[in-house]
């Protein structure tokens, strides 16, 4: 049976947002590549992401294939599902199914980050401090990058904001926020931040 484009709107933002069902394994994923797939031929650029996950990793019931996952990808982005552009962006970066290109990989992390995507700024925020891409070692650019994700509530990128006001690397080294954005990260989940402010505070 054909379901409305209604009905896989909502079944898509409910696999998305919960899965299809409690401990239900393969045949949970199963059930959520079916729905991603019917998504993307309605036109619904999520689904398309999400399915082009699904044949990257082999989940689903079906068998890795990067260039399929590229395709998808490509098709989420182009459809202006900023997802889509960051996760081909990351293609581009580890050369999975393409050549590896720099450029491009940049490019796409950049659209992801504009469209409010906070990976893609954290990525860039990474590229910036390690002068990946061509990109010269830029700290403070890195800082921005790092600023916009944590205030969009990447964890990661507060702990990588702090580690600059510790070490006064384009930004002026400030202590007090660096221990305050490790806090934030540390309550946030991630580990090396619960150490940096401990270390501080010795």
């Amino acid at each position: 049976m054909r379901l409305s484009q209604f009905a896989i709107a909502t079944l898509l933002t409910f696999v998305v947002s919960f899965g299809c069902s409690k401990g239900g394994g393969d045949r949970s994923d199963s059930r959520a590549a079916t729905v991603f797939l019917q998504a993307c031929q309605g036109g619904q650029m999520l689904g398309c992401a999400k399915l082009g996950t699904m044949y990257r990793e082999g989940k689903g019931g079906l068998s890795v294939d990067h260039a399929q996952a590229v395709d998808l990808y490509r098709k989420s982005c182009e459809g202006g599902q900023v997802l889509g552009c960051f996760n081909l962006g990351v293609m581009y970066d580890g050369g999975e199914g393409v050549a590896e290109d720099d450029v491009q990989a940049l490019a796409l992390y950049r659209q992801a980050c504009e469209g409010d995507l906070m990976r893609g700024c954290f990525n860039l925020g990474n590229w910036y401090l390690e002068g990946k891409g061509g990109l010269a070692v830029d700290h403070a650019q890195a800082g921005a990058f790092y600023r916009q994700a944590c205030d969009g509530e990447m964890m990661s990128a507060c702990f990588n904001l702090g580690v600059l006001y510790t070490d006064g690397k384009g930004v002026e080294k400030d202590d007090a926020q660096a221990e305050a954005l490790y806090r934030q990260a540390c309550k946030g989940g991630v580990e090396a931040a619960c150490e940096a402010e401990s270390q501080l505070d010795q």
